[in-house]
């Protein structure tokens, strides 16, 4: 009896460890050839120079009975603001709630680009991500927020330049043109 508790035992402590073991939580493409509109509201993406694509964010909530609710949205942009990448967060996905970190693998990009943190609230939007040998935040390297509430939709979007060759040297602030 000894032995079978103890076996017992250290089958359920393996199975609560794997419980607690994340795996990776992939982001899925909406654009899975990578091709896009072109975003053309500057809150959002602003085009940069050769090299120097844009992370973004949008968040909504609508504020009225019946409304759409709540929603987040992330894009990756290239310097011409088209959207090569546009994603539903996992972790507002009930198909794919995996948690943080979120990983974007994708052929246009050399690197893999990994959100580490985020709030999707649209009073305080936030988020930072790993690309490369860069870590970017809202209200560090030139990132922001920005509200674009319209009517009784309040919406916040965000955005975060960053170098698509992943070298942050000398780039730790890319300047939003514009």
């Amino acid at each position: 009896m000894h032995f079978q508790m103890s076996t017992f035992l250290a089958i359920g402590a393996f199975l609560l460890q794997m419980h607690h073991i994340k795996g990776e939580c992939l982001m899925i493409n909406q654009y899975p050839d990578g091709n896009g509109p072109i975003e053309t509201n500057t809150k959002l993406c602003v085009p940069q120079g050769e090299g120097d694509w844009t992370f973004g964010m949008e968040t909504t909530l609508a504020t009225v009975p019946g409304g759409d609710g709540d929603a987040a949205e992330f894009y990756i942009f290239d310097n011409t603001c088209k959207i090569r990448g546009q994603y539903d967060p996992p972790s507002q996905d009930p198909d794919n709630n995996c948690g943080i970190p979120f990983t974007a693998k994708e052929s246009f990009l050399p690197l893999v680009l990994t959100v580490t943190d985020v709030s999707f609230d649209v009073g305080d939007p936030y988020f930072q991500f790993s690309y490369g040998d860069g870590t970017y935040s809202i209200n560090n390297n030139g990132c922001d927020c920005v509200s674009d509430n319209q009517g009784t939709v309040a919406n916040e979007k965000c955005k975060c330049g960053f170098p698509v060759d992943g070298n942050s040297s000398g780039k730790r602030s890319i300047a939003f043109r514009g």
